[in-house]
């Protein structure tokens, strides 16, 4: 009952907003037939004002499917993710313990001084760097402008 709850808001926004219109255009049309003062005007209006309205609903219907779409997917990668680091978990234990149970512990991470290129001058040793006469960041050589901000190489 409860799967792809997002699809089936999303049909229901587009059924509704057909219906809406119809309905629409059946009121304007029996505003149009009575035959009073002013019922063209008041058809006209029935009209217009209905299909805006269906539509105007729709859209937030529509957002709210939209939204419960991208919740079950965002839930579904949460729960891989998960069970990959259950995973990992689960290999670390298993392999890098010594005799009393416990990990051998982590090599000490160095600060991160210059931003986000510190962590790629790390990553790819190859590459050449320059650094910013202005504000001190680290750059990739090809890039002719600082990344952070903006003066030219």
């Amino acid at each position: 009952m409860f799967e792809n709850v997002g699809s089936k808001v999303k049909a229901l926004a587009m059924a509704v907003c057909v219906l809406g219109i119809i309905g629409s255009i059946i009121g304007a049309i029996i505003i149009w037939a009575s035959g009073l003062r002013g019922a063209f005007l008041r058809g006209l209006l029935t009209l217009a004002l209905g299909c805006f309205g269906s539509w105007l609903g729709t859209l937030v219907t529509y957002a709210i499917g939209q939204a419960a779409e991208s919740a079950e997917t965002n839930e579904g990668r949460i729960k891989t993710l998960q069970d990959k680091i259950d995973q990992l978990q689960q290999s670390l234990k298993n392999s890098g313990g010594n005799a009393a149970g416990n990990t051998p512990a982590a090599p000490p991470i160095a600060p991160r001084t210059g931003g986000r290129s510190d962590l790629h001058a790390a990553v790819s040793k190859n590459e050449k760097w320059w650094t910013c006469q202005k504000c001190g960041h680290t750059n990739k050589s090809s890039q002719l402008y600082c990344e952070e901000c903006g003066t030219y190489k």
